[in-house]
C-alpha cells in the first residue's frame, strides 16, 4: 500500500511538474513577444469603444470581477484591422476599479492612439508594448509551480528512476 501511495504521489508530482513546465513555456513565449513588441513599428489607430465589463467570477459566491474592454481599429498598408489587446498578455485578468478608471480615461472613445503591430503578423497589435508587471508575475508563478512540483517529484521518488 505504501508503494502505491508513493507512486501516486510521484505521478501527481510529475503531472504538476509538466503543467508547471507548460506554464513556464507559455510565460516565456509571452515574455519574448513582449520584449520584441518594443521594436515593432507603430501606426495610428482610433479607439472604437472603451469600457469595463463586469464578469461573474467562477466561485461559490456570486462575486464579479472587472475586465477591460478597449477596442481599436488601425491600418497597415491597405489592410484594416481591429484589436482589443492592450498589452501582450490577453486582457483576461481582473482589474481593480481604479485601474478600470485609469484605462477609460487613457483610452476614451474616438481618441487617436499609437498602435504597435507585429510586422510579421499585422493582426497582432498592442497599445502598450513591452513587458509589464502582470507578465512578470505570471512568469514567477509559473517558475515557482514548476520548481515546487519538481522538488516534490524528486522527493517522492523521481531520483530512483535514474
Amino acid at each position: 500500500m505504501d508503494v502505491i501511495q508513493g507512486n501516486l504521489k510521484l505521478i501527481w508530482s510529475l503531472v504538476f511538474s509538466l503543467c508547471g513546465l507548460a506554464l513556464c513555456l507559455i510565460a516565456l513565449y509571452y515574455f519574448r513577444l513582449a520584449k520584441q513588441s518594443k521594436d515593432w513599428p507603430s501606426t495610428t489607430g482610433i479607439i472604437i469603444s472603451t469600457g469595463v465589463s463586469e464578469v461573474l467570477k467562477a466561485s461559490d459566491h456570486y462575486e464579479t470581477e472587472l475586465k477591460p474592454q478597449i477596442c481599436y481599429a488601425y491600418k497597415v498598408g491597405d489592410d484594416s484591422y481591429m484589436s482589443s489587446r492592450i498589452g501582450i498578455m490577453p486582457n483576461s485578468s481582473a482589474i481593480s476599479s481604479a485601474t478600470a478608471s485609469k484605462l477609460t480615461i487613457k483610452y476614451p472613445k474616438d481618441a487617436q492612439v499609437s498602435v504597435y503591430y507585429n510586422p510579421d503578423r499585422p493582426s497582432q497589435a498592442v497599445l502598450e508594448p513591452g513587458v509589464n508587471g502582470n507578465l512578470i508575475a505570471f512568469l514567477i508563478v509559473a517558475i515557482l509551480i514548476f520548481a515546487i512540483s519538481f522538488i516534490a517529484a524528486n522527493h517522492f521518488g523521481l531520483r530512483t528512476l535514474y
